[in-house]
């Protein structure tokens, strides 16, 4: 559905209309090169429209926390769910529509850029029609949509309706352009470049494929590609995997997680790892296993779900770490470093009683694009095992680590660890 703006609205205190950057003072270097450029016109005159960029300066009358903008609404019922996702060029999130934009480049990329689908979005939300505003929920939903690596910002609005208790909720989101490529090396001896899309088909998907090339190796080729997929049956379930043979190792890695969300209460994570050598690459040092097998896993809960006027949780974890290392053949024992054939386990558990909000602002980029500083607090304590096996010999380690970190605006304001070996 594509959301209308609708007119005569109550709405959150953000002013989403970009305010006029016409009074911009240039630099001398820059205001020459611009009388330049449109006395000559032509390509010089769009080299310059791309090339330089005057910022998107958005007017806030107060930097507030994301969920207090919604706090008025809380309780209410959402009647509907608008999405609207903007071209990736020539607009952003304060209104600007790609119309106003005269640069033939931008429009063409806009026309052959796949937008993300409107069901990826709605997704992605931690609410539903026909339940109760909730603003934790709502301004967490902002700050995951914005953290996407294919979203450039994200922005919730939520509208009142005449004469009733019913709401509608507006969200915004813009797009970037999610193809690109990158180079790691390029001669007539030696290769490595790689090709992504990290929204393919706009469906939020990431997919990855790099080349290698060695003249100086037996094996001159390698390859690797990678897949990555978000919300698995909208389940908050993300797919990772990745394979490589860079010539001169093999490389799979495995990943399913359920990273711990306002609307949810069990989260989790399932990883495999290999990592080998091919078998006519020998590896001279002691110390280096041919080949490494490491498994984990991870499983947690918490309590209670975010209140409707506050973020604060209590939660409990349980990991395993397995690491296994594997030798094809006997080496001389290193004594400083005596780590063949160890297999080791780490068993670990951990409570937190934490509170996470997000602040929107512009303290860095400050061209159209908003940040989510985090803020709050986490007072937490783990209690870990870990049992080494080595030939005719083990031993364990046993280690506790309470500890408070607060964080405001990113800053670690206090921070006291304690352990216990």
């Amino acid at each position: 559905m594509v959301a209308q703006e609708p007119s005569n609205h109550k709405s959150t205190k953000i002013d989403l209309e970009a305010i006029d950057t016409a009074q911009l003072v240039l630099p001398d270097f820059y205001v020459k090169l611009q009388e330049k450029s449109q006395t000559r016109g032509g390509w010089t005159k769009r080299l310059y429209s791309s090339l330089v960029k005057n910022p998107v300066m958005l007017n806030y009358a107060n930097t507030e926390r994301i969920d207090k903008l919604f706090l008025p609404f809380k309780g209410r019922h959402i009647r509907k769910i608008h999405i609207k996702v903007i071209d990736p060029f020539g607009s952003n999130i304060g209104g600007r529509d790609s119309s106003e934009y005269d640069l033939g480049f931008e429009r063409f990329v806009n026309k052959i850029h796949v937008n993300t689908k409107e069901r990826i979005i709605l997704r992605q939300l931690q609410f539903k029609e026909g339940q109760e505003v909730s603003p934790p929920l709502i301004a967490e939903t902002e700050a995951h949509l914005r953290a996407a690596s294919y979203i450039r910002d994200a922005r919730i609005e939520i509208v009142e309706l005449p004469h009733s208790e019913e709401v509608d909720i507006f969200v915004f989101v813009q797009d970037f352009i999610s193809v690109g490529g990158s180079l790691g090396k390029i001669s007539t001896k030696a290769l490595d470049i790689g090709l992504y899309d990290k929204n393919f088909m706009g469906w939020g998907n990431e997919l990855h494929a790099e080349l290698y090339y060695e003249s100086s190796k037996a094996r001159k080729w390698g390859y690797g590609i990678s897949y990555g997929q978000r919300n698995l049956w909208s389940s908050f379930i993300d797919f990772d995997g990745r394979y490589i043979d860079n010539i001169d190792k093999k490389n799979l890695n495995l990943v399913l997680e359920r990273p711990l969300k306002a609307s949810i209460r069990t989260f989790g994570r399932v990883e495999y790892n290999f990592t080998g050598s091919r078998n006519d690459i020998i590896v001279w040092d002691s110390i280096s296993p041919d080949s490494e097998h490491s498994f984990s896993f991870s499983l947690g809960h918490a309590l209670s779900l975010p209140l409707s006027y506050s973020s604060t949780r209590t939660s409990w974890g349980f990991s395993f770490f397995h690491d296994s290392p594997l030798y094809k053949d006997k080496r001389p024992a290193d004594k400083l470093y005596p780590y063949q054939n160890i297999q080791s386990n780490l068993f670990l558990g951990q409570i937190s009683i934490y509170q996470q909000s997000y602040y929107r602002d512009f303290m860095i980029r400050s061209f159209g694009q908003a940040e989510n500083i985090a803020h709050g607090f986490n007072v937490s304590s783990q209690l870990g095992y870990h049992y080494f096996k080595k030939k005719k010999k083990e031993f364990t380690l046993l280690y506790m680590q309470p500890g408070v970190i607060a964080l405001v605006w990113e800053i670690i304001i206090l921070k006291m660890p304690l352990r216990l070996i």
